[in-house]
Parts: C-alpha cells; structure tokens; sequence
C-alpha cells in the first residue's frame, strides 16, 4: 500500500484548515444536501466531504457511510489534496497504489474514488468533496466539472461560516468592551464623587471639632462643680449632662472617620515587615475584648512572611475588621474569630483572611458595604465609614480587601504585596 505524501506545506496547510474551526462539529444541512447532490450527480451511493486533519480524514457529511473519520494514511484523499483538479481513481484493485489498501481488501471493498480539492482563497487544499462507489467507474468530463463547482461551493460556504464566526466573536468582543468601559465610567464617576466626599468630609470634621471640644469641656466641668457641691438635687442634671458629654464623644468618633475618610488615599510609610508580627499588634489591640465578651480568637500563620506595607495603616484596617466580628458574633452561642496567613504566590501577594463563626452576609447587605456611612449596626454603634477606609487604605498599599462569597463563614480577605526576596 502506498501511503498518501505529506504536502511540501503541511504547516502552513493544517493552519488553514484549523482557522476553519470546523473539524468535530455537529452535522448540518447545508454540507448534507451538497453531498446528496454530488450522489445524485455522480450517480455513486457515497459521498463525503472529507477534511484532511494531521493523522486522520474527517467528515464534515457524509453518505452512504456510517464512519466520521479514518485513518490518515489510508485514505484516498490524503493523495487527492496533493493536486487542483479532480484526483480519479477508476478501479482501485488495478491501482498499484490502492490494491492492497484495507479500504480496497477490506469490509469497505471501495473500487472507485473521484474527489475534488477543497482550496481556500490562500491556494491551500485541506480536504475534498468526493463520491465513492463499489464498482469500477469513469466520470465524464461535464461531471468532474460539476463536482468541481459543488467544491467551491464548499469552500464558500466554509468562508461565509468562517466570517459570520469572525464578525460574533469581533460583537461579542466589541459588546464586553463597551460593557467594561460603562463598568469603568461608573467607577470613575463614583470616585469622583468619593473624593468630593472626602474633601468635604474633611472640612466638616475640621469645623466640628473646635466647638465639641468647647462643649465636651464645659460640660466635664460643670459635672465636677455638681460633684463637689454634693447636692442631691443636682443627679438628674448630672445624668443629662453625662448624656451630653457621651453624645460629643460619639459625634467626635464620627468627625475622626470624616477625617480619616478625607486623607485614606495617603500612604506615604511603606515599609517591608513580618506580618505575623503586624498582626501579633492588631490583635494584641482587641485581645482584652475578646476575652471579656468569651470569644475565642486565634492566629494561624503558614510561615512567617514579609509584606511591603504601613504597619500602622494595617494595625488600623486589622482593628477595624476585627471590631466588626466582634460585633457581628456578639449574640451568637459559638463566637470565635481566626486569622488566617497565607501565601499567593500566583498573585505576588501575601493573604489574610479574617473568618468568624458568622453565617456570611447576606447579598443585599453585599452590595452596600462598601457605600460610604452605610452600618448594619445599632444607632450609635457605628459610623458606616470604617469599611471603606479600610478598602482604600489597602488599596493604597497596592493590596486589595474584599469579602469572601465562597466561604462558608463569614470571611474578609487583606491581600497586601509580598515583600521580594533579596
């Protein structure tokens, strides 16, 4: 058996026919009528529309015969791209290169082969449409020629195919560029408004401050001239007054957020540290906290890391994050808290997952967290700022802080930048 010659251009033609992206797809109509026109024309039972793939002929339709593809080496059409014209073969047991092909001896018994090569517009022929009979056979010259056509009609139809995939993958492309771009304008627009906030919030804060402190003082010491008079009819006076000096306090935790909020874009003390020491600090913060409200905290570094960040600005985001489980498991039966360390070497990062024994929060509460003065907790408890200073001050430490949806528990995840070995 002579096996079919590999083209001079192989490469260049699998390339060709690979750009086609049809080799192992559904049947379709328009390839099954050409084939049953060719039977029809060339008067055999089998047609075929026979892609030459690297090792094996596959079928795009096919007549008369039940296989999808053969062997490579076996097949007639691995000689028939060889040329620009019809490849005849009209008895292949007289044929002294298919006399003894297993196509030709075996259960197939094929004696007859014409097929037209499939040429792109580039001149590479990467298969045939053919017909095959049982039984010896020429084709007159007016029917080559209509096979011949019905193979361009082939290769335009593989063009048109190819274009129309072109132009959905070129809309697709175009539809998600235009959707990031608006997901883009959003954010910068959101930005904007951000820093606008900031400003503001900064100078609010500024103006605020001087006269709590006026009130704040002036009320202490009102409580302390009661104190000393040591008059009885003074207690419910001093009781409003103490709920004066509470409520400065607190409006005075809500001007420090402001001003945090105007200034958490700037981190200008990076430095390269141990986390686990970072977060040996943040947790020595809360860690009397913890233990009065019976939560049990723990800390699990994989092994000691260095990071590139402001150890203070991560001490803050770690007491923030921390804070917030606190408060979230407050009623809980099970409250604990664990921090875990670990690498992402992937992302040249160093990750810390803070996880309570919380549910996780639920999606429509997700979406808001990061909206400025937004707070789940009680009147009081809570300014609504903490969050998302702590997003952009890890931001501005080129890390990232976002909650893990994929977590059974509640889960926040500070990723921060992995120091470079020396």
């Amino acid at each position: 058996m002579q096996k079919p010659a590999i083209p001079t251009t192989e490469r260049e033609r699998l390339r060709a026919l690979l750009e086609y992206e049809v080799l192992d797809t559904a049947c379709e109509s328009t390839y099954d009528d050409v084939v049953k026109l060719a039977s029809m024309i060339c008067g055999t039972p089998m047609a075929l529309i026979s892609l030459v793939d690297q090792d094996r002929q596959w079928f795009k339709a096919h007549l008369g015969i039940e296989a999808t593809e053969m062997p490579r080496e076996i097949s007639f059409c691995g000689h028939a791209i060889h040329g620009e014209v019809v490849f005849e073969v009209p008895d292949a047991q007289q044929d002294i290169r298919f006399f003894d092909n297993p196509l030709v001896t075996g259960e197939a018994k094929i004696r007859y082969y014409a097929g037209a090569p499939l040429i792109t517009p580039e001149g590479h022929v990467i298969g045939t449409l053919c017909v095959v009979d049982l039984k010896p056979r020429l084709l007159t010259e007016e029917i080559k020629e209509a096979l011949t056509r019905l193979s361009k009609l082939v290769m335009r139809q593989l063009e048109t195919d190819k274009k129309l995939r072109d132009k959905r993958e070129n809309f697709d492309q175009m539809k998600a560029l235009t959707k990031r771009v608006a997901e883009q304008e959003i954010q910068l627009n959101q930005a904007e408004k951000l820093r606008s906030l900031g400003e503001m919030a900064g100078g609010i804060a500024h103006e605020i401050n001087s006269p709590l402190s006026v009130i704040q003082s002036s009320a202490a010491a009102v409580i302390r001239r009661i104190q000393e008079r040591n008059d009885p009819r003074d207690v419910e006076i001093e009781s409003k007054l103490t709920k004066v000096i509470e409520t400065v306090a607190r409006i005075s935790e809500i001007t420090r957020g402001m001003l945090l909020y105007s200034r958490d874009g700037r981190v200008d003390d990076l430095e390269t540290c141990s986390v686990s020491e970072v977060m040996s600090m943040a947790m020595g913060l809360i860690r009397g906290q913890m233990s009065n409200q019976g939560i049990q905290y723990d800390l699990i570094v994989d092994s000691d890391m260095d990071v590139v960040c402001s150890k203070q600005k991560v001490v803050q985001i770690m007491t923030n994050l921390l804070q917030n489980s606190r408060d979230a498991i407050e009623g809980l039966s099970e409250k604990w808290i664990v921090v875990k360390v670990k690498p992402n070497a992937a992302r040249g990062q160093v990750e810390v997952c803070v996880e309570d024994s919380g549910n996780g929060i639920p999606f429509e509460i997700r979406e808001k967290m990061s909206r400025p003065f937004f707070t789940t907790k009680p009147a009081g408890r809570g300014t609504g700022l903490g969050l998302n200073i702590c997003r952009n001050l890890a931001k501005a430490q080129g890390g990232s802080l976002f909650l893990d949806e994929s977590a059974a528990h509640t889960t926040f995840v500070l990723s921060l930048p992995a120091a470079r070995a020396a």
